[in-house]
């Protein structure tokens, strides 16, 4: 009898664990559609495009996302810089 009861509560537990691994994915894919649009919001690109992007990709568009950015902020700098010629 004790072992009847002890393979139930086995089985419960695993099938808690299988509703976490479900649970996994979408937690992380919004995490990352919220990341990427603080992330415009704070550098001054296109926040609702770029989180439109992340909600369809994913955290596949965070490549993308990181070398766009770099190159606006080269580009925000370059429209301010002085260039020394004597």
């Amino acid at each position: 009898m004790r072992f009847y009861t002890r393979v139930a509560s086995l089985t419960t537990y695993s099938s808690v664990k299988r509703w976490e691994k479900v649970l996994v994915f979408p937690v992380v894919w919004l995490m990352v559609v919220v990341g990427v649009y603080i992330a415009a919001l704070r550098n001054g690109m296109r926040a609702l495009q770029w989180a439109i992007a992340a909600f369809f990709t994913g955290p596949l568009l965070l490549p993308l996302f990181n070398s766009y950015k770099r190159l606006a902020i080269q580009r925000a700098r370059a429209k301010n810089d002085t260039i020394f010629r004597p």
